[in-house]
């Protein structure tokens, strides 16, 4: 929450604005349960307003083959999309997931259009046999 505090004469007037705020993260689901080479595995994170980025946050993937996907696409909007392409050799038998609280700003930045900082609070989304990775 950001404070702007205005005196004029006699009168002072305080505005306070809430800070952005995660309404929901989801991934988007593979298609027959597994995501396979060349294809993108992508997590939405939509936010309570329009934020803006900077930099390269990423999300951090509970997975047994891969750590993270890093910010794509949705700067200035509500629904920020992170993206990981599956290589060759990418596996994870249990399905992939996300630890509460897994956004990292990696020296970036998440904040409203005027320049509070996003609060990145979020809800784990559990592994999943739903969501498996296969080599090939």
């Amino acid at each position: 929450t950001a404070a702007t505090t205005t005196t004029t004469a006699a009168t002072t007037t305080t505005t306070t604005v809430a800070a952005p705020a995660i309404s929901s993260v989801a991934f988007k689901e593979p298609t027959n349960e597994k995501w396979i080479p060349g294809q993108s595995l992508q997590v939405r994170v939509i936010f309570n307003v329009p934020v803006v980025v900077t930099g390269s946050p990423y999300i951090s993937l509970l997975s047994d083959g891969i750590s993270k996907a890093t910010y794509l696409d949705g700067s200035g909007g509500t629904s920020l999309i992170f993206a990981y392409t599956i290589l060759s050799g990418d596996i994870d038998n249990t399905g992939v997931g996300i630890a509460a609280n897994a956004i990292v700003l990696n020296s970036g930045t998440i904040k409203s259009a005027s320049g509070v900082t996003a609060t990145l609070t979020h809800s784990a989304v559990a592994r999943s046999s739903t969501r498996k990775i296969l080599a090939s």
